[in-house]
Formats: structure tokens, sequence, C-alpha cells
């Protein structure tokens, strides 16, 4: 599922700094729409809140 930056450290329980980090590290997949940064995030990881 693609998440905003801000989402998706929200939903995994991570600072955005870790995702720009993995981001940038091409450990994570992302597209830019714009000016939003999105990141593929898989479900199964996503918390329960």
């Amino acid at each position: 599922m693609w998440l905003l930056i801000d989402q998706a450290s929200i939903r995994l329980g991570i600072s955005r700094r870790t995702i720009q980090r993995k981001v940038s590290q091409q450990t994570i997949r992302s597209k830019k729409d714009g000016n939003r940064r999105y990141v593929w995030i898989d479900p199964m990881f996503l918390r329960k809140n």
C-alpha cells in the first residue's frame, strides 16, 4: 500500500527521518507525485491502531 512518509512513520511506529534514510539508501520503494513522496509498505507490517 502506498502511503505518504508521515502516514507511514505513524503506522510503522518509526521516525520520519528513518523512512527518509531508507528511501535514500533505496531499501524501501518510493515514488513521487508532484511534491509528495510515497513509500510502499506491505500491509502485513502495519501496526494495529
